[in-house]
């Protein structure tokens, strides 16, 4: 009888310590560094996009400029998964547009990054994190020394990417 009670209570035991390490998934958390997007230029481009694109871009990333180029690159060609990318999907967008005079420099030659952090990061908007990279893929850093970084308000991404709630927050894929 007393090895009977020792079995249930270890089974019991088991199958909680399961419930709870499968509960805990939800709390996975990815938090980007520099080298999240070291070597972008290397991964999937999965969307080339040019030209205006009043409807869905507005002004943000050159969507009333018709000679902007806007590559887009999934680290690992990463897709979503019953409609939802996987905590850690990184995305890149490089945006570019020859300059009016060939022995000119780019006029726009800017860098942006989607992290899908998790664990409730900012689970109104999908758990994603917003960037502004430098041209070799670091996080880019304000004229004060913080970190170009944040949730769904930081610079109105947000604002923007709720558009595409039904493909979570993504348009490009």
């Amino acid at each position: 009888m007393k090895k009977n009670g020792f079995l249930l209570s270890l089974f019991i035991a088991l199958l909680f310590g399961l419930t709870i390490q499968s509960c805990g998934d939800d709390d996975e958390e990815f938090v980007a560094t520099d080298s999240t997007f070291a070597n972008f230029s290397t991964w999937s481009l999965d969307a080339v996009e040019q030209g205006t694109d009043n409807a869905v871009l507005g002004a943000a990333h050159g969507g009333s400029d018709s000679s902007i180029v806007r590559n887009i690159y999934f680290k690992d060609g990463v897709d979503p998964e019953d409609g939802e990318y996987a905590v850690g999907s990184v995305i890149v967008k490089h945006m570019t547009n020859a300059a009016s005079n060939p022995a000119d420099s780019l006029l726009v030659n800017a860098y942006f990054g989607m992290v899908k952090r998790g664990a409730d990061f900012d689970a109104t908007a999908g758990n994603w994190e917003y960037f502004i990279l430098a041209e070799n893929g670091a996080i880019a850093e304000d004229a004060d020394g913080n970190s170009e970084r944040g949730d769904s308000s930081y610079k109105a991404c947000g604002s923007c990417h709720a558009a595409a709630s039904s493909s979570d927050y993504i348009f490009s894929k």
